[in-house]
């Protein structure tokens, strides 16, 4: 117990499962020395190019989710003629690993499984945590990665843990739905819509409706053992292109907090999506799928 009081003093310090909202306006992010464009713009070069070869996307999606996340993103890819694997990070979705086993190397390891056994260079893409998960795997095998892409995304610099990176953004406003246990970090069950899902209360759109439907039972305490090793960040990390997604209505990650975490890596291209929430998966679906399609 004194060890998640400690954990406890941390995170309600500042908890970056932020959520507050931002004024929705196209190009609001301009980083210095950082390539930034519009989602609507990223839109348009995907639909006016034609491809010579399909791509290998490897999906990762982020805490108390499972890999179901990215199910209209996998087909849209796959509709596109690309090859799409989402990865099922253990102990949350349908794994059943207790969390009390489950350790941040776990949760590498199991993207690193998957990048190899696919057998050329992907497009790794993670959400949210997923961010943390893959800048570790994309560090150790750089030469099997394509480019790095962050949703909504956490981006740490080396040597930072995911509870760290965690306490940076100072703006959250989360530290008063989080659920403590001794194994797990889980948030307040009746705040999870507003947290993640926030577009799904303002728009009357039944098939986003529908899809948090969905996905809410699938939802699990994430293991709380992921939050604690310093990540090791390789020469090859820093070589590897990089796009960052930015969702500027997130109210789980803020949007000012994403931008001070990108713009550490100048070399960073960005792309806005003015209207997305927290998941864009299900709230923006199309306008993702020919980001990534772009890319």
């Amino acid at each position: 117990m004194k060890l998640l009081k400690n954990i406890y003093t941390v995170l309600t310090a500042a908890l970056a499962f932020s959520f507050i909202a931002c004024e929705e306006q196209e190009g609001v992010l301009e980083p210095t020395q950082t390539s930034t464009i519009s989602a609507i713009e990223a839109a348009a070069r995907a639909n006016s190019e034609s491809y010579a070869s399909s791509e290998v996307y490897v999906l990762v999606h982020g805490a108390w989710h499972p890999e179901e996340s990215w199910h209209l993103v996998k087909t849209g890819l796959e509709k596109a003629g690309h090859t799409v694997v989402t990865v099922q990070l253990p102990g949350l979705g349908r794994d059943t690993t207790p969390a009390g086993e489950v350790s941040f190397a776990d949760h590498v390891e199991v993207v690193k499984e998957t990048i190899l056994a696919v057998g050329q260079p992907v497009i790794l893409v993670g959400h949210s945590y997923g961010g943390t998960v893959i800048s570790q795997a994309g560090s150790d095998l750089a030469p099997h990665i394509k480019k790095l892409v962050y949703v909504s995304a956490f981006m740490p610099q080396d040597g930072q843990s995911q509870v760290e990176l965690s306490a940076g953004d100072t703006e959250s406003p989360a530290v008063p739905y989080l659920v403590f246990q001794e194994e797990t970090l889980w948030v307040q069950e009746d705040k999870l819509v507003e947290i993640f899902y926030t577009n799904s209360l303002s728009n009357e759109d039944p098939k986003y409706d529908q899809e948090v439907a969905n996905i809410l039972p699938l939802l699990k305490p994430h293991p709380l053992g992921t939050m604690f090793d310093p990540i090791e960040l390789s020469e090859g990390y820093y070589n590897l292109e990089k796009v960052y997604i930015s969702c500027l209505g997130d109210h789980a990650i803020t949007p000012g907090y994403q931008k001070s975490m990108y713009s550490k890596f100048p070399e960073t291209k960005v792309i806005t999506m003015p209207t997305a929430d927290h998941s864009p998966f299900f709230s923006k679906p199309n306008l993702l799928i020919n980001i990534l399609k772009g890319l």
